[in-house]
């Protein structure tokens, strides 16, 4: 039941502030940063931006057990067959 939740709806994400001295522009300039530190390097950015991650706590636990899993050879067939059968019996894969 919950497999097929994510593979229907997908792994959760999420947007984390970030701040960096870059060579493009992206999102709110950091003034009082700017003038510190880029006094000399004209070409650079200080910003704060938002970065999309996957890296999620319940992201990284999901991965860790599939690895685990995956690493226990004679669970690798099952694990293999079902996810395909339980990709089979969605309709995520219907022809309309």
């Amino acid at each position: 039941q919950d497999v097929m939740w994510l593979v229907k709806h997908g792994l959760k994400s999420m947007y984390i502030e970030k701040e960096d001295n870059l060579n493009v522009f992206k999102g709110k300039m950091l003034f009082s940063k700017q003038l510190k530190q880029n006094r000399v390097h004209k070409e650079k950015f200080c910003v704060s931006y938002d970065e999309y991650s996957l890296n999620r706590p319940e992201n990284r636990l999901i991965k860790s057990t599939l690895l685990k899993l995956f690493s226990m050879s004679h669970c690798v067939i099952y694990i293999y067959k079902a996810f395909i059968i339980s990709i089979i019996n969605s309709n995520i894969l219907s022809n309309k």
